[in-house]
């Protein structure tokens, strides 16, 4: 064994052993472990990075649900602004034809009075025409023809 790269170890129960091969054998067992700790450090990374890209990814979702909100809101915003610009310019309107309406009473009652004033003056006129036709009828009544006569 002259030309062996091998060392013998002594072990404590009396028999040597190759020192190379359990080195070996260590080392195998050692990088397997460093593997598997590597390994089990990628994959907690990697669970890491996913889960983080996932809560970005529901950040984002909830910001683009809040925007959404927020448009809708402004869009309710607007078309109750718009609602209200439209009942004020329809409460403006009202106000206006009460006003008309109120003075189209007002025109109405007073037409009435005249309308009322007139027929009593007609009235007043025609018992005044019948008056002097029954004047007239015992005055000159042979003299003025009437329909029955003509």
């Amino acid at each position: 064994m002259a030309g062996s790269n091998r060392i013998l170890e002594d072990a404590p129960d009396g028999t040597t052993s190759d020192l190379g091969a359990s080195t070996f054998n260590t080392n195998s067992r050692l990088d397997r472990s460093a593997n598997e700790v590597a390994e089990r450090k990628r994959a907690r990374r990697q669970r890491k990075r996913h889960a983080r890209r996932a809560r970005e990814a529901a950040r984002e979702d909830e910001l683009e649900v809040l925007r959404l909100d927020n448009a809708l809101l402004e869009m309710d915003r607007d078309h109750a602004l718009r609602e209200c610009a439209r009942l004020g310019d329809l409460e403006v309107r009202l106000e206006k034809l009460a006003e008309l309406q109120a003075e189209d009473t007002e025109e109405i009652l007073k037409l009435r009075e005249e309308v009322v004033s007139l027929e009593k003056d007609k009235r007043e006129k025609m018992q005044g025409a019948r008056d002097i036709h029954a004047m007239l009828m015992e005055s000159f009544g042979d003299w003025i023809p009437t329909g029955e006569r003509a």
